[in-house]
C-alpha cells in the first residue's frame, strides 16, 4: 500500500503577500539603482540589485504561470546589464543609456506588482532558485539545455560579487 507524502503546510506569512514595508524597501532599492545608473553613478552592487530584480521577477512569473513565459524582455534586460558591466570594465563608466533604461524600467514596474500581490512563498522560492543558479553559475534565464554563452554575464556577475574566479 502506498501512501501519499504530505507536503508541510505553508505558514500564514508564506500564503500572504509580502509585508508592505518589505515591498516598499525592495521597490525603492530597485528604482534607486536604476536612477543611479541613469545619472552615471551606479556601482556593482546596484547592478546586482537590478539583476536580482530581473531574475527573481522571471522566476516568480514562471512559478505562478505554468505555461510558456516570454523570456525576451528578461533576456533584453540581461543584455543591457551585461553591456553596462562590460563598459565599466573597459572605461570605468557605470551608466545606462536612455534606450537601455527603457528595457529595464517596465520589468521593475512588473516586479513591483508581483511583490505587492504574489504570495510570499513565490518570492522566497524564487530566491532559493536564484541561489541555486548562482551556485551552478547558470543564468536563471538560460534554457533547458544552456550553452556557456547563455550564462556568461551571470557567471561574471556572480564571480565579481563573490570575489571568486569565474
Amino acid at each position: 500500500m502506498s501512501r501519499k507524502l504530505r507536503q508541510k503546510p505553508r505558514s500564514r506569512e508564506e500564503l500572504l503577500p509580502l509585508p508592505a514595508f518589505v515591498v516598499k524597501r525592495l521597490s525603492l532599492s530597485h528604482h534607486n539603482a536604476l536612477a543611479l545608473f541613469r545619472s552615471g553613478h551606479g556601482t556593482l552592487e546596484h547592478l546586482a540589485a537590478l539583476a536580482r530584480a530581473v531574475y527573481v521577477s522571471r522566476l516568480m512569473l514562471c512559478a505562478e504561470n505554468r505555461g510558456a513565459i516570454d523570456a525576451r524582455p528578461f533576456r533584453a534586460a540581461e543584455t543591457v546589464l551585461s553591456a553596462c558591466l562590460l563598459r565599466e570594465q573597459s572605461n570605468g563608466s557605470w551608466q545606462l543609456f536612455p534606450y537601455e533604461v527603457a528595457q529595464i524600467a517596465p520589468l521593475l514596474v512588473r516586479h513591483d506588482g508581483q511583490l505587492e500581490t504574489y504570495r510570499g512563498e513565490r518570492y522566497h522560492d524564487a530566491w532559493y532558485q536564484l541561489a541555486a543558479a548562482a551556485e551552478a553559475s547558470i543564468s536563471p534565464l538560460a534554457g533547458s539545455n544552456p550553452s556557456p554563452a547563455d550564462s556568461e554575464f551571470f557567471a561574471l556577475l556572480v564571480s565579481r560579487l563573490t570575489g571568486m574566479p569565474g
